[in-house]
């Protein structure tokens, strides 16, 4: 009985440190794998049938963002922000994680991606690509990519002012004036 009770104590006393490793991991957003760039670039298709090279090195940083059809929902309110801050001093780039998708079913996604997209969206039906670059199933990953083709920040999950201030900063170190 005296075991019991001591285990019972024991356990008791790292509760609140599990509580507040939960509560941490939580706050801190999905982490996901690591993010490679392929060394020959990126060589997508779009929905218009339209093959994308994004090769290295480059004249602009790139941003790079990838969703899966959940993770779609989070874009907007990521690329909005960062088009009216940045325009056309970043080049901003979508990867749809279309891997679940059946082939027999891939012309009618590409129609509906034309009807309700009508910018450019590299699809990526293997998800190799999506892979690579470290992207998080059920949300949306940022990647800021710097003109040699590595990753230098990275965002993922829903967007936050505090996220958001946090990647502007990173583009805004790279875009300053260096001596």
């Amino acid at each position: 009985m005296t075991r019991l009770r001591d285990a019972t104590r024991a356990a008791a006393g790292s509760l609140p440190l599990l509580l507040l490793a939960t509560l941490l991991a939580t706050l801190a957003g999905p982490v996901g794998p690591p993010a490679t760039v392929p060394p020959a670039g990126i060589d997508l298709k779009d929905q218009y049938g339209q093959r994308h090279l994004l090769a290295f090195p480059r004249t602009n940083l790139l941003v790079i963002s990838v969703a899966d059809r959940e993770g779609s929902r989070q874009v907007p309110a990521w690329i909005e922000p960062l088009k009216a801050r940045y325009g056309g001093r970043v080049v901003m780039e979508g990867v749809a994680d279309v891997r679940k998708v059946p082939s027999f079913l891939r012309g009618m996604i590409e129609s509906k991606f034309r009807k309700q997209h009508p910018h450019p969206v590299m699809l990526d039906w293997t998800g190799e690509v999506s892979d690579q670059l470290g992207a998080t199933k059920g949300v949306v990953t940022l990647l800021l990519v710097d003109l040699n083709g590595t990753p230098v920040a990275r965002a993922s999950g829903p967007a936050s002012t505090g996220g958001l201030d946090s990647f502007c900063q990173a583009i805004d170190r790279y875009l300053a004036p260096r001596p």
